[in-house]
Order: structure tokens, then C-alpha cells, then sequence
């Protein structure tokens, strides 16, 4: 089971029904916790879905994880000043909506992989194009991103339908998560 720890305010919690629901369209177990309930609560939920993705959303710390052995594989912060509390695994991914580089240190010091997502070609993934309706966005990889599988997702652009409610930044983020989970298979190839 791989953990997604997902940082944000209430308005972000969306995201992580969005994912869940992109998993659950690729034939995928995804369970989305808020990270506020019981210890009880989570361990009835994991032992009665079993899913494969466990998607844990908070508003502050997760203090629901005190006592229970999961450390996030990725974690995406959404609030602009924050900490990292929750344990992240070593070789784990952070991907976040930022070109920031005064937060590189940070994340890599700690060994973590870091993916960015925006607008800058600079990210390590960037939108490079819409359609005029707005229905459906080009993203662009714009270096080779290695999976938690081991596979490699090359540098390549692939197409996203988009519901226009749904913000650019928060595409491309779901998109990396889709790409390190070795869920979005658009050319990849076998790191072994």
C-alpha cells in the first residue's frame, strides 16, 4: 500500500477526493482519510478496504499516525508555510505547486525525490498548452521521473481531459502523483 499525505486547508480537501477518484478510475483501491479520525477508526477502514492507496488529508499535523507504521511515499504540501510533521520515507516524493528554490534544500537534505509542478519550464512538469474550450490541457515531463515501482517515466507530452473547475496546478500535481505510483503508463520503461 503506498501512503499519500496530502497538506492543505479545508477548500484543498477536494484534491484528495479527486485522486482517489482518478485511482478508483484505473482500477485501483483508494481509501481518503481525514487525518483527524480515531487511530480505531483508520485501522477498521485500512483492515476492511484494504486498499492499495491510502490517501491521509489534514489541515494541521497527522496526528493520527502516532502509533501506527505508516510513513507517507509522497507528501504534497498545499499550505505555503509549512513543516514537515508527518514522516515522509526516505527515497519518499514530495510534489508541490512551486518553483521555489529557497525549499529544495530542505526537502532534498532530507532525501527525499522532489517534483515540481507549474507554469515555469523549469518545473518538472509544466503545462504546455489548452485547447480553446479549456476541456483539455497538454502536460509536458520535462525530466525523467523514476516511479516507486522502479520504471521510468521519460521526458515526453500527453494530453489531460480537464473539468474546468479544476485548477492547472492541482492537475499537474495529480498527475506526478499518477506518474511515481507507476499509474499514468505513458511510455515507461523498466529501471531494472
Amino acid at each position: 500500500m503506498y501512503v499519500i499525505a496530502v497538506l492543505g486547508e479545508r477548500k484543498d480537501l477536494g484534491f484528495a477526493g479527486f485522486l482517489k477518484k482518478a485511482f478508483e478510475a484505473r482500477g485501483i483501491r483508494a481509501e481518503c482519510v481525514f487525518a483527524k479520525v480515531s487511530t480505531e477508526e483508520l485501522k477498521r477502514r485500512l483492515f476492511a478496504k484494504e486498499p492499495d492507496i491510502l490517501i491521509l488529508f489534514s489541515d494541521g499535523a497527522f496526528p493520527v499516525l502516532r502509533g501506527i507504521p505508516l510513513a507517507a511515499d509522497i507528501f504534497i504540501p498545499f499550505k505555503r508555510n509549512f513543516h514537515i510533521n508527518h514522516p515522509v520515507k526516505r527515497n519518499g516524493f514530495v510534489i508541490l505547486s512551486s518553483d521555489d528554490k529557497k525549499i529544495f534544500p530542505f526537502f532534498l537534505s532530507k532525501g527525499l525525490s522532489l517534483i515540481t509542478c507549474g507554469y515555469s519550464s523549469k518545473a518538472s512538469i509544466t503545462i504546455s498548452g489548452m485547447d480553446k474550450d479549456e476541456g483539455k490541457i497538454q502536460c509536458c515531463v520535462q525530466r525523467e521521473i523514476v516511479s516507486l515501482k522502479g520504471e521510468i517515466f521519460e521526458p515526453q507530452e500527453f494530453s489531460v481531459e480537464r473539468d474546468k473547475k479544476a485548477e492547472v496546478d492541482r492537475i499537474l500535481i495529480a498527475a506526478g502523483v499518477l506518474i511515481v505510483t507507476g499509474d499514468l503508463t505513458v511510455n515507461m520503461t523498466s529501471k531494472n
